[in-house]
């Protein structure tokens, strides 16, 4: 079972249709609909992570790698994994408590302002801005990956040519978030008792994907624009919506035209 959010309204944004989701959650089953709909597979990235502000998450008395930390992103649409969902820039050929070069994990500077040896400028604790600030090494990060299902017409013969030309997946090839949908909240991750600890919100504005191109049967891959967060003191980073594909789900539809 897969689990996806159900849509309760709709509205036009830039001329195309966005969701409003309500928070409890339905099941439904990959390929196995009872009515016809649009599966549209989608993920969230960010790149150009960078941190500067106030962040206090890993100082002494914990007992794990002061002061370097792994941090998570929970958003509407993924939950946080202590994986590589923002990476850093700290592995164990710069420091050895941090994780082995290779592992997704690459850490920040989590105690940036509580202990005065962690704190800037140090190059040893900020890789960035003459060494008061923190910026990640590598590129985009998945931080979310999840489904859509758009209710969606079985395919019609609109002209009386024999050929299906309506419905199926030919308008559903979209993801739309409005602001207060579209968030990352960064936690940082402290083994070896599961801890995770609050850094940051970024708060992000609203976004469309849509697929490149569209049938009644599949949605192409799509991207968003990359934007930048909402400023908050403390971190930054740029997110797009990644459509992975789709496929229209039958749901008991025959089609009395030729679907191509």
């Amino acid at each position: 079972m897969q689990i996806t959010y159900q849509p309760t309204a709709f509205c036009r944004l830039g001329g195309v249709v966005a969701l409003f989701f309500l928070p409890e959650l339905m099941l439904a089953q990959l390929g196995g609909g009872a009515t016809p709909a649009c599966l549209v597979d989608f993920s969230l990235q960010n790149q150009n992570r960078m941190v500067f502000g106030a962040v206090n998450t890993e100082c002494p008395p914990t007992i794990h790698s002061i002061p370097f930390g792994n941090w998570g992103v929970d958003s509407l649409y993924g939950r946080r994994e202590d994986g590589g969902q923002f990476q850093g820039w700290c592995q164990n050929n710069h420091d050895p408590q941090c994780p082995p070069v290779g592992d997704a994990r690459m850490e920040w500077n989590s105690c940036t302002t509580q202990e005065p040896e962690f704190r800037a400028p140090n190059c040893f604790y900020y890789n960035y801005n003459a060494c008061y600030w923190q910026r990640t090494v590598t590129g985009g990060n998945h931080y979310a990956n999840n489904f859509i299902r758009w209710p969606a017409a079985c395919p019609f013969d609109s002209d009386n040519d024999g050929l299906c030309d309506t419905g199926g997946c030919l308008k559903w090839c979209q993801v739309g978030l409005q602001p207060e949908e579209n968030y990352m909240e960064l936690y940082e991750h402290d083994p070896p008792f599961g801890r995770w600890d609050l850094v940051a919100r970024l708060n992000y504005p609203a976004q469309i994907a849509r697929s490149a191109s569209s049938t009644m049967r599949n949605c192409s891959e799509g991207f968003s624009n990359w934007v930048i967060n909402l400023h908050n003191g403390i971190a930054e980073a740029d997110m797009r919506i990644w459509i992975r594909g789709g496929q229209f789900e039958f749901g008991g539809c025959s089609p009395a035209c030729f679907l191509p």
